[in-house]
């Protein structure tokens, strides 16, 4: 028995299709699928815009929350191991 090659199962499975048929079936939408891509694309702008922004609020709530205390705790620092311990223990704190 030979085992057909993964080429010619694949024009099995195919059989007579073009690429204008290949075309059609995968990028042609009507509007109403144009309008759920577009809805898609606007959520997803809504929810990175979220997201950045919540990011923004953060580091301005950390700047608030730790103002002078960081510049003491860090300002003082000369060796790079202590000051990634101090960094560490500071994420582990506001976690």
């Amino acid at each position: 028995e030979e085992i057909p090659d993964s080429w010619s199962r694949v024009t099995e499975e195919l059989g007579d299709a073009t690429w204008e048929d290949v075309y059609q079936a995968c990028c042609v939408h009507n509007t109403r699928e144009w309008g759920n891509i577009a809805l898609g694309v606007l959520i997803l702008s809504l929810f990175l815009y979220l997201f950045l922004f919540s990011l923004e609020l953060l580091g301005n709530s950390a700047k608030v929350i730790g103002g002078c205390t960081a510049n003491s705790l860090m300002g003082d620092v000369k060796n790079p191991i202590a000051g990634l311990v101090i960094g560490v223990l500071a994420t582990v704190l506001l976690q």
